[in-house]
């Protein structure tokens, strides 16, 4: 029995000379529940993909479920949390993230649908400043939501020009399973940023519903 399910030893992740993970150390146990905290840039996200496998660390020493991520095969891979619902909002977490540090947008519309197939799909638009998603930097995490999107089946599509805003959406097959059992009729999670009231901030309209 696996005592530690993941371990991490002075991990770092550098793009050029800027370092945005830098020399972090923890281990979780397994069922222990584990959170990282902190500001926006500060490294959250490029450590769970490193974890996921979906990065490439530039240092350090990292195990998850005994194997090191960056050579663990799609066995390795199967092991670890696929379900639809997990795909779909960390999507929907690291579009949302790079609208808050990138796009300068005024407006933002997250729709979110499950259709009567099964299938589901989120779309986030922005009116921001848009980029060309054949040479997006690193720090959008644009391989990393294609690929956890491509191991569940799906379509994982960006459509975006400089000055123009950007479209993001994603499309799960209903086998991939929304929630407990795969019932077709799972809620699909939104999230938004949100003010300190708890409701989303000026210009951000959520949309949510079953589509045809």
């Amino acid at each position: 029995m696996e005592t530690t399910a993941v371990r991490v030893r002075n991990l770092r992740k550098t793009y050029g000379e800027r370092a945005v993970v830098d020399d972090i150390s923890f281990d979780i146990a397994p069922g222990e529940t584990f959170g990282l905290l902190g500001p926006n840039g500060a490294g959250k996200s490029t450590t769970v993909e490193i974890l996921e496998g979906y990065r490439r660390r530039s240092g350090g020493e990292v195990e998850v479920l005994g194997k090191d991520p960056g050579t663990g095969g799609l066995d390795w891979r199967a092991r670890l949390e696929r379900d639809a619902q997990v795909v779909l909002l960390r999507c929907l977490q690291e579009a949302l993230s790079n609208v808050t540090k990138h796009a300068h947008a005024t407006h933002v519309v997250v729709h979110a649908e499950v259709r009567a197939d099964g299938s589901a799909r989120v779309t986030v638009s922005d009116d921001g400043a848009g980029f060309d998603p054949s040479a997006a930097p690193p720090g959008f995490g644009i391989e990393g939501m294609r690929e956890r999107v491509a191991l569940a089946g799906g379509r994982f599509a960006v459509s975006s020009a400089p000055g123009d805003g950007t479209t993001l959406s994603v499309t799960l097959p209903g086998t991939a399973g929304l929630g407990s059992g795969g019932a077709a009729s799972a809620p699909v999670p939104t999230t938004t940023p949100t003010s300190a009231a708890g409701t989303p901030p000026s210009g951000v309209r959520v949309a949510a519903g079953e589509g045809p």
